[in-house]
């Protein structure tokens, strides 16, 4: 009689197995069918939109690198060069320094 319950629960332990390994497999199909239908059709709509973009900026890209450089030398500030000998001292404006220093020595 103790074998004969020890079957009976190991048959009921399988059924319980069955039932949630079937629950298991819809829902990975619920899963496939949404990556197969929802996620594929907007990635095929992401890449539609980047070979625009991509395909506009071919457009685009040389009449604006025109137009930026054409107003980059139009802006650009003349440069001024200085003629400085290496034999010139230059004197640093200490006065800043000489106060704050005098400010510690007050305190």
């Amino acid at each position: 009689m103790f074998k004969q319950n020890e079957i009976t629960n190991v048959y009921l332990r399988l059924e319980e197995l069955n039932v949630k390994i079937n629950k298991n497999n819809e829902k990975l199909d619920l899963i496939v069918n949404i990556l197969k239908e929802k996620v594929a059709k907007d990635c095929e709509k992401m890449g539609e939109h980047i070979d625009f973009i991509e395909n506009v900026y071919d457009a685009v890209k040389n009449p604006l690198s025109y137009i930026c450089n054409t107003i980059n030398e139009s802006t650009k500030l003349p440069e001024i060069k200085a003629n400085i000998d290496d034999d010139i001292d230059i004197e640093i404006d200490n006065s800043n320094n000489n106060n704050n220093s005098n400010k510690n020595k007050n305190k």
